[in-house]
Formats: structure tokens, sequence, C-alpha cells
């Protein structure tokens, strides 16, 4: 079920505002759409309890794209040393955050020794084809870390957050003063790592390789808005496929989840398929309650540990560091000197 703040409260709420803060004029929900997997949403919409949608600019002041901003370091994250993580203290509030995709892009990039010996590989076999320097392959969309706003409002009680995310997630935390995170669980499909965490707060990661060798693969419940559903339903045997492999899958995360955390995956779940922003907690009751929202430029980026991380401002250096990673393992293929596969004249 998808909930939306009525037009009369949108009204209220833009009173007092000025135009470049103000949250949109209409319903945050007109701009839903269901894709093969669930819901999407546009990049200034924020996704609460029960799917229910607001305008991210009546939950924060000052928003800008993370895109172009520079962090002042990047950490590692310490792994869970099982394949579980610690069950919620009493009184604690457990949420999960969610979401398989997310079009907010960030300068923060990592990859694996596999992932650059697989391309060191591909550039020597790709030289001895074409007898000269090919040049290397840019893979830079698919190495950046792509970001998910979570915005924790929660007083009642101290919240126990795990953040589910898909290939490549930077959870960008924003908590009002008055929120407490008792701790932060970390699970990813590839890389994933935290931002603006409050110093002290206990987290721990299980990501990559890890989360492989521990059988790990987050999923949602398949839902009967998907188009796959409906496409199972209405008899494309691919379809039935897929849903039948869905719920699997997510039988096994959620079986793993309840004995991880103690309680269903599905109950305790905020998110949907593809969101750049997420709240744990009510909306400020005022547009003069909103939270002045942080971005990355100067933080400490912590990550799951990987071989290589940077930050690469702008294209052309991204290309320079990823070529250099590339082209010194090639050498390494090559036997030193990679002028050797020239193609004789």
């Amino acid at each position: 079920m998808i909930r939306f703040l009525s037009l009369g409260i949108l009204t209220l709420l833009l009173t007092g505002c000025s135009d470049s803060d103000s949250p949109p004029q209409g319903n945050p929900a007109d701009s839903l759409r269901t894709d093969r997997f669930g819901y999407q949403v546009d990049s200034n919409v924020i996704v609460g309890k029960d799917n229910s949608l607001s305008w991210l600019k009546s939950v924060v002041t000052g928003y800008a794209p993370i895109e172009g901003e520079r962090p002042a370091k990047i950490g590692w994250l310490e792994t869970t040393q099982s394949c579980k993580f610690p069950l919620p203290s009493v009184g604690d509030k457990l949420v999960q955050i969610h979401t398989n995709e997310t079009n907010q892009v960030s300068d923060v990039f990592a990859l694996s020794q596999a992932e650059v010996l697989e391309r060191a590989q591909a550039y020597v076999s790709q030289w001895q084809n074409d007898g000269k320097d090919p040049g290397v392959n840019s893979n830079r969309s698919g190495d950046r870390l792509r970001v998910v706003n979570v915005i924790v409002t929660e007083t009642a009680a101290p919240v126990y957050l795990v953040l589910a995310g898909g290939f490549d997630t930077l959870w960008n935390i924003q908590k009002s003063p008055n929120a407490r995170l008792s701790r932060v669980a970390i699970i990813g499909t590839r890389n994933a790592g935290i931002v603006n965490l409050e110093p002290g707060t206990p987290v721990t990661v299980l990501a990559g390789n890890a989360a492989k060798d521990c059988k790990i693969s987050i999923s949602r419940r398949p839902q009967p808005f998907w188009r796959v559903v409906e496409a199972a339903k209405g008899g494309d045997q691919i379809s039935k496929e897929a849903v039948a492999s869905r719920n699997a899958i997510y039988n096994r995360y959620d079986s793993w989840f309840r004995a991880s955390f103690g309680k269903a995956s599905e109950e305790v779940t905020i998110g949907i398929d593809q969101m750049n922003h997420a709240i744990v907690g009510p909306l400020p009751a005022s547009l003069e309650e909103r939270l002045p929202y942080r971005g990355i430029t100067d933080a400490t980026v912590q990550l799951a540990r990987t071989d290589y991380a940077f930050v690469a401002a702008s294209r052309d250096d991204y290309d320079s560091k990823h070529s250099d990673l590339v082209t010194k393992k090639a050498q390494q293929l090559a036997g030193g000197d990679l002028t050797t596969l020239n193609r004789k004249q």
C-alpha cells in the first residue's frame, strides 16, 4: 500500500518556505512507477514506513546531489566475524532499509583484485589481437558507489538499523538530534559503505565475498503488483520461473534474517526497488523542524574492506587512476613490457 501527504498538508508545509527549499507542489505518489521487481520513485521523493511517500524537501533543507563532493578520507568497516549480527537489545526498534537501486551517484569508487585482473587480461588479449595499444576500457559507472540517504527521526526508542542494498551502496545517515542508533548492520551484494554515522555508533558489515561465503542474498517477498508476478499469473513461463526463484531466495534470506535479528524481514522493512531516500520515524511537524542535509564533503567514508578504493572527481581523474591499476597488472601478465605485444611491421 502506498501512502502520501494530502495536498492540504503540502500546502501548509509550503507556508513560510523559500522557493529553493520548498517542497514541490502536487502529490509525490504521482512519481510512482511499477517495474519488474517492485516500485520506483523520482529522486525528490522520500520513502517511509508502509511505503509512505513524501517530498524530500519536506524533511530536509539544503539538499544537493552528492556527485562532485569529495570526502576527506576513506576508512574500513569491521566485517562481522560470523554469518550473523548481534541480536537487538531489549527496547531497540529494529528497522531494515532495503533498495536494489539508487540513481544518486558519488565520486567514490571501489573494485577488487579479481576485477582488475579480469580487465588486465582483456586488455592484454585485445592488444595481442590489435597489434597495438587499444587503451584501457573505462568502467566508471560500474565501479562507483551510489548513495542512499537515510534520515532517522525516531525518538521513541533506540533504532537498530539494518542497511541492505544492491551492488554498490553508500549509506548517508542523517539523524535528528534526539534520535538514537543502538547499532548499524550493513549487508551488501558487492561493495558497501556508510558516511556521516555518529562517532561511537557500533557498526559491522557483511558484504561482497563475505556475504557470498555465508550464502546471503538480500531479497524482498514477491508482491502481486510486481510486473514479473503479473506476467507469471498471465501464464508466462519465464516469469513463473523468475517468481519461483525469487520466492526461494526470499525464504532463505528471511530465515537467516530471523535467526540474526529475531524478527521477520518484511515486517520491519522500509524501502522499494528503486529509491534515493528513506525516513525512519515521523515527518517533521513543520518546515522549521526539518533537518539540515549533510553531504559527504570532508566526511570520512567507511567501506567494507576491498582491494582498491579511491575518490575521483572527474571522468579524466577516474580514467587515470583506473588505467594505472589495470596497466600495472597487464604489465605483470606480459612479462613487464607491454610493447612486446606490438605487431611487427
